[in-house]
C-alpha cells in the first residue's frame, strides 16, 4: 500500500433470531442502507479534500435483504439499494411519498462523486438457519 492515510468506515447492521449469542437486531433496512451510502459519501469528501488519503466503506449483516435483489423495483429507498450487482452512483433521493418517520434525519438527499458497484462477500456462517449467514460488503474510495 503506498504511503498516505487510509481511513475506514464500518457498519454492522444484524437481524436477531433466537440465537444462542447476543446481537443488536436492526430491522430498518431502508435507513441502513441509506447511512452506509451516506458513509461512502462522507469518506468521498475526505479523499477529494485531503491529498495521498484513500478509504474503504464496509457493511457486515446476516439480513439478506441488503444483499439480495428486491422484489418490488418501485419503493422509497429504490435509491438506496445495496444488493449484488448494482451500480449506485450520482445523486440519491427517496422517493416521492416516503414517510417523515422513515427520513427523520436523513431528509437531505445523497450525491456521489464515484461509481460502485455493489459486490458482497460471504463471511462466516453460523448456522443453517435464516440469518445465519453473515456477508460483507466493501466499497474503496480513492
Amino acid at each position: 500500500m503506498a504511503s498516505g492515510t487510509f481511513l475506514i468506515a464500518i457498519c454492522y447492521i444484524s437481524y436477531l433470531p433466537k440465537t444462542h449469542f447476543y446481537l443488536k437486531s436492526h430491522v430498518a433496512q431502508d435507513q441502513g442502507r441509506f447511512d452506509y451510502i451516506k458513509d461512502v459519501q462522507k469518506l468521498e469528501e475526505l479523499v477529494r479534500k485531503f491529498p495521498n488519503m484513500s478509504g474503504c466503506a464496509i457493511l457486515l449483516t446476516n439480513d439478506s435483504a441488503y444483499w439480495k435483489k428486491p422484489l418490488k423495483k418501485e419503493t422509497a429507498d429504490a435509491d438506496f439499494r445495496i444488493h449484488e450487482g448494482k451500480v449506485v452512483e450520482g445523486r440519491l433521493c427517496w422517493k416521492e411519498g416516503t414517510s417523515l418517520g422513515t427520513m427523520s434525519g436523513r431528509e437531505e438527499g445523497i450525491n456521489l462523486s464515484g461509481t460502485y458497484q455493489m459486490k458482497w462477500q460471504d463471511y462466516s456462517k453460523v448456522s443453517e438457519e435464516r440469518y445465519g449467514e453473515f456477508r460483507y460488503l466493501l466499497v474503496a474510495i480513492e
